[in-house]
């Protein structure tokens, strides 16, 4: 088998910190070190000095640290001095000399020098021999503290690969075996770390994981859960403005900003005027231009010319225009010809909704790279990066099978696919990158661009299917458990079925409330509905509303009511509190859950409850809001009147029953 490789690791906080991390010298170090254990290449020794300040800027007497590698725990750093920075220079120096002369005699072990070993025990008896292979250089001065390793390297010609621009430059200088070198620009920890690696393991031949493990799709209720807050921003935002008419559609004609741009140019056309009268001389030097310019039929064709190329440059402009202005309905013809084709007046309220969807999106895919990535910085500025892929893309790619009226660029397993597939491909791409000899930070921008690019489109592909089979069966759900509009609608159950599968929904939402599935189930199907219709108002946020909150709130009402005729008020104040919660903020619906536990009928009686009312909720074809306070709900709904019996409903039977048990 082949003996494992050994490394010293020499840095710095650095000078100007262009990699603010750098600073946190544990941090990148354990980051270091991790990487390197991966490649079967160990850390035998480290020098690094670590200042408040950046050392560029920093005093004598400013404070820093001394750290250098554990002798009694292996791999681990230690404080070996914390003082004013001459000090520290001064000590670490000397680690630096003790570093050098440990390696000469580990170096003269391993070529079974005696006599030269013999030597060096008797000018450093307490030193412990060192196998170094290489050498990790992060912002060193070749001049500095570690000028005695750099100096060793140099004559042993240790291979060295670091960060830290001029520093590199000056080791390379000097005549040193570097054989990767780089700024810190744009790079962290991280990706710093897996660049030495490797660099290092190419040199080497050790064998490197191309791929971590697989992020876990377990944390898509995590991921969910982080996104309920922009659901619900976005979807109370669009409701408002369309329930109570904030935004009419004006004709563009009738812009102030039209009217002021049409004012300035008329202003500007007449004070040119006046200013060629003032000035003759211009004035007959541009009649002397005017006398000598081309025939007519030259000028057309010069016209036509100029009009082909501004037509070709508004083709390109409009989409951006479309993009900078959607509030201001700014729309254009597809006519990419700059004759002034008349404007089209467009809908504030869906060009809102449009804008609101795609903000959506654009936070599930970052939100869903922070989570799945093991690099966040780069994990960020991928997901970034794919958010634009996804706009570009989005006027490509057609509705999906089923249901028809649900784009891709409009379901969140699009932004999820791309976020996975996009952070699987970061650390492979740097590897290939590393090896293709491309610097740490050219590298990194080069892969988040890649890994953005390919997971957007990879994930369209992927979520073509799932995302047809995910709101298929939703929608076909709802079509089956909503009651008919009219008795002649075809395609749907009768209202007596509708009934029977409403309270089984309302009763398996209690139900996957209190065993854990609803965060799993029940959460995805709301911030799914949510951000697909770009509303609060929906049928599962309805039996969220009654079968969780309502039902929590009338068992901790009626306990609460109960103890405080028995003159308790203390444990009455609690349950008041919590059924407060329940109502007007819509969460902490477990405050039922020890009653329940305790007491078989309050748990059937919630159960019950549920049931009448999710029958009451699809035989009215009512849509409500968790998470929001309950008045709010009721006023946005536009089905007030089963709404309110629903709630209703799951209110008092909870209430009597848990007065009455308790």
């Amino acid at each position: 088998a082949e003996s494992c490789m050994s490394v010293v690791v020499l840095g710095s906080s650095g000078g100007g910190r262009a990699a603010n991390d750098q600073a946190n010298v544990q941090g990148w170090f354990s980051t270091l070190k991790r990487e390197l254990f991966c490649a079967q290449i160990a850390v035998s020794a480290a020098v690094i000095v670590e200042c408040v300040k950046p050392l560029d800027q920093a005093n004598d007497d400013d404070t820093a640290i001394l750290w250098v590698l554990s002798q009694s725990q292996p791999l681990q750093l230690v404080a070996a001095y914390t003082g004013e920075l001459d000090e520290v220079n001064r000590r670490a120096l000397i680690a630096s000399r003790d570093v050098v002369t440990r390696a000469i005699l580990g170096q003269a072990l391993a070529d079974d020098a005696n006599n030269a070993a013999d030597d060096v025990e008797q000018e450093a008896a307490p030193a412990s021999p060192l196998q170094v292979n290489g050498m990790v250089c992060v912002s060193c001065d070749p001049s500095g503290v570690h000028s005695p390793l750099i100096a060793h390297a140099r004559t042993q010609w240790w291979p060295i690969v670091g960060t830290g621009g001029s520093s590199m430059a000056a080791i390379t200088s000097v005549g040193c075996n570097v054989i990767g070198a780089g700024g810190s620009v744009a790079t962290t920890a991280a990706t710093r770390a897996l660049y030495y690696t490797a660099v290092l393991s190419h040199h080497f031949h050790t064998n490197m994981p191309w791929f971590e493990v697989l992020p876990s799709l377990d944390t898509i209720p995590t991921i969910m859960g982080a996104m309920l807050p922009v659901a619900l921003t976005t979807g109370l935002l669009h409701d408002v403005i369309r329930k109570w008419d904030l935004l009419a559609p004006a004709p563009i004609e009738d812009s102030p900003m039209e009217e002021a741009v049409a004012s300035s140019l008329d202003n500007l056309s007449d004070w040119w005027g006046q200013t060629l009268d003032r000035v003759p001389v211009v004035k007959d030097t541009l009649t002397q231009i005017h006398e000598q310019l081309p025939t007519s039929e030259h000028v057309t064709e010069l016209s036509d010319a100029l009009k082909d190329l501004t037509a070709t440059a508004w083709g390109v402009a409009q989409p951006t225009v479309r993009a900078v202005w959607p509030s201001l309905g700014v729309f254009w013809s597809n006519d990419p010809r700059p004759d002034f084709p008349t404007p089209v007046t467009a809908d504030p309220v869906a060009v809102v909704a449009s804008t609101l969807r795609k903000m959506v999106m654009a936070t599930a895919t970052v939100v869903a790279g922070q989570h799945w990535g093991s690099m966040p910085a780069l994990s960020l500025l991928s997901s970034l990066i794919s958010v634009g892929g996804q706009q570009l893309l989005q006027p490509h790619l057609a509705p999906l099978t089923y249901p028809s009226n649900v784009l891709l660029s409009d379901s969140l397993v699009w932004p999820l696919a791309s976020a996975y597939i996009g952070t699987l491909l970061l650390r492979p791409c740097l590897l290939a990158s590393y090896r293709l000899a491309l610097p740490a930070t050219a590298a990194t921008m080069a892969v988040a661009t890649v890994s953005g690019v390919v997971g957007t489109a990879a994930g369209a592909v992927v979520a073509y299917p799932l995302a047809t089979l995910w709101h298929g069966s939703l929608s076909l759900t709802e079509l089956l458990t909503v009651a008919p509009v009219s008795p002649n609608d075809e395609g749907v159950l009768s209202t007596g079925l509708t009934a029977i599968l409403g309270g089984l929904a309302g009763a398996g939402v209690c139900y996957a409330s209190r065993h854990g599935a609803y965060h799993w189930l029940c959460l995805p199907w709301l911030i799914t509905s949510m951000t697909t219709t770009t509303t609060t108002l929906t049928f599962l946020g309805a039996h969220d509303l009654c079968a969780l909150c309502c039902v929590s709130a009338g068992v901790c009402t009626g306990a609460a009511l109960s103890h405080w005729m028995r003159g308790e008020p203390e444990h009455a104040d609690q349950l008041t509190m919590a059924a407060g919660v329940n109502v007007l903020a819509g969460d902490y619906v477990e405050a039922c859950y020890p009653l329940c536990e305790r007491d078989i009928l309050v748990d059937r009686a919630c159960v019950g409850a549920a049931a009448a009312a999710g029958a009451l909720i699809h035989v009215g074809r009512v849509t409500g809001s968790a998470y929001l306070p309950a008045p709010l709900v009721v006023g946005m709904s536009h089905e007030r009147t089963p709404l309110l019996g629903a709630m209703g409903l799951a209110f008092v039977v909870p209430f009597g029953v848990a007065w009455w048990r308790n």
